[in-house]
């Protein structure tokens, strides 16, 4: 017992030296104590919260074009449609071509609890530059409480920056590899909030915690130089955890 009581003293004192707290493995602290919070402990089950805990905001499955999305060819240069329940992005000759569709989209309460997801895939990985750009954002040249979710081909890393200074200088908040279903299936990136924190996953599987930031959702911009299509965007309030 002796032993065992010093064996836990020194982990203790490893984890507060040693551990982040926004690491999404299983900390010495963990093993010792469990989640401090059982509220975040639940939030890391990607299936945790069913219809009793969600009030949703935005279901846009693209069943139609009632938002009235870009469609069609623009100057000559790209190739949007919605199609069947999903909306196809193209650049001529899978070229490396500047696609977007945005609209108005309902404005999150970003103090509550709330989640978003959009399935998405890449089919064609083409020439070098973004594989794909989600932004977030007041307005589209607005910068306050803007964040921009995206692969950069440039190194391989899928990565969520925001811009603390209200300007274009970014600020890479989280980075990492992440391992891609497309082109054979969608690929489903869900950030969830609970009780200030950012729970990250990536189809389903949960891939990292840290401090949640304000986030405005009005607008919305999704960018690639490669052929994409969007499944669907849905935003959820998180209620009654």
């Amino acid at each position: 017992m002796k032993y065992l009581k010093l064996l836990t003293i020194f982990l203790v004192s490893l984890c507060f030296t040693n551990c982040s707290v926004d690491d999404n493995d299983v900390t010495i602290r963990d093993m010792v104590f469990g989640e401090a919070d059982p509220l975040l402990a639940t939030a890391k089950n990607y299936n945790a919260y069913g219809t009793a805990n969600r009030q949703n905001v935005l279901l846009e499955n693209f069943d139609n074009n009632n938002r009235n999305w870009p469609v069609g060819y623009t100057n000559q240069s790209y190739f949007r449609l919605i199609n069947a329940g999903v909306y196809h992005l193209m650049g001529f000759s899978g070229t490396s071509v500047t696609n977007s569709g945005f609209n108005t989209l309902p404005l999150l309460n970003s103090s509550g609890n709330y989640e978003i997801e959009i399935a998405f895939r890449i089919i064609q990985n083409g020439t070098s530059g973004y594989k794909y750009k989600f932004t977030f954002a007041s307005a589209s040249n607005s910068y306050n409480n803007r964040i921009e979710i995206l692969n950069d081909e440039t190194n391989g890393n899928f990565n969520i920056s925001n811009f603390p200074a209200n300007d274009p200088n970014r600020n890479r908040y989280f980075d990492t590899n992440l391992s891609y279903n497309s082109p054979n299936g969608f690929d489903k990136l869900t950030i969830r909030k609970v009780s200030n924190k950012w729970f990250v996953f990536f189809n389903g599987n949960f891939i990292k915690q840290l401090d949640s930031l304000n986030i405005a959702t009005s607008y919305f911009d999704f960018y690639t130089g490669k052929e994409a299509q969007i499944d669907y965007i849905k935003f959820d309030n998180l209620i009654n955890l």
